[in-house]
């Protein structure tokens, strides 16, 4: 990967470059038409005429191919949910062999064959197969908007246990750190949205100006504005889940993040009277989110 020369950015997307051997020269930038995605590079084909690379796109990572001596991209596996991530080829297999761990929110990694013919995944392990299926939990709901700045926004929702369409929840608002970074359809330790979601709370994940995954100027827009347009954008995506969701409750909300997402509580702690509570995470099994040295029970 080649890292674009210093033009006043704080982000950049790499580049895949290409250099002749044994006198490497200048770099041949194969894809410095993509400015669209945050492509990385992940193997070549046995014959070494195509690569493959995986990209974000709208909370997912998806599988694309190229031609090893550049041209056109060209989406190799779609998908609605999870992510590509560890993908390999074996050098010596008899025919192109694809294998990657997918995972998804709901679905910690397992290994998979990727058939690009068929364009199906044949799961090669099941290590967590039937504890997941004893959970209760659902998918998560993707939805966008246009802010009042005019930008596109993606959002997706996740729902806590025992979810009932005809109850009201309260909502917490998480926002991601980095903020080159976006909230993904993966599992997570650390972030684990349905953790997050188990007291009951319908949990709000905004990639706001700044993430990656919606092209390289959406990412670097967050320069110059790196808190009253993505606190804009947050409080509108709240705004807008609990107008498309009748079970979403706006007499109740809360907010947390943490790194970057922890600055952003700051700003709008200052900004706005909107949310109940605003802090880091608190502990996952906890209906209750802290403030300084009071405690706020969403739930009364």
């Amino acid at each position: 990967m080649f890292t674009v020369e210093a033009n006043g950015k704080v982000y950049n997307l790499d580049r895949l470059a290409k250099f002749s051997w044994p006198n490497s020269g200048k770099p041949v930038i194969l894809t410095c038409k993509l400015g669209s995605l945050d492509w990385q590079f992940r193997t070549l084909r046995p014959d070494s005429k195509s690569i493959y690379l995986t990209a974000e796109e709208a909370g997912n990572e998806k599988l694309f191919t190229m031609p090893a001596d550049g041209g056109e991209v060209t989406l190799a596996m779609d998908m609605t949910r999870g992510v590509y991530t560890g993908l390999k080829i074996p050098a010596r297999a008899a025919a192109t062999l694809i294998v990657a761990n997918w995972e998804s929110a709901m679905n910690p990694p397992e290994v998979f064959r990727l058939d690009l013919k068929s364009k199906t995944q044949i799961a090669l392990t099941n290590f967590n197969t039937d504890q997941v299926a004893k959970i209760d939990w659902q998918p998560l709901r993707h939805f966008w908007f246009t802010s009042k700045a005019g930008k596109r926004i993606h959002n997706m929702i996740a729902l806590p246990p025992n979810f009932d369409e005809n109850k009201k929840y309260p909502l917490l608002v998480l926002m991601h750190g980095g903020p080159n970074n976006m909230w993904r359809d993966n599992w997570g330790l650390r972030w684990n949205y349905y953790l997050l979601a188990r007291p009951g709370y319908v949990v709000l994940l905004t990639n706001y100006s700044g993430s990656t995954g919606f092209g390289e100027k959406f990412a670097q827009s967050i320069q110059g504005d790196p808190f009253a347009g993505p606190g804009n954008e947050i409080n509108e995506g709240a705004d807008e889940a609990i107008r498309l969701y009748h079970f979403v409750d706006g007499s109740r909300q809360a907010a947390a993040g943490a790194s970057y997402g922890g600055h952003l509580a700051n700003w709008l702690q200052a900004t706005t009277t909107r949310y109940k509570c605003l802090d880091k995470p608190c502990g996952f099994d906890q209906p209750r989110i802290s403030m300084g040295h009071q405690r706020h029970d969403l739930f009364s």
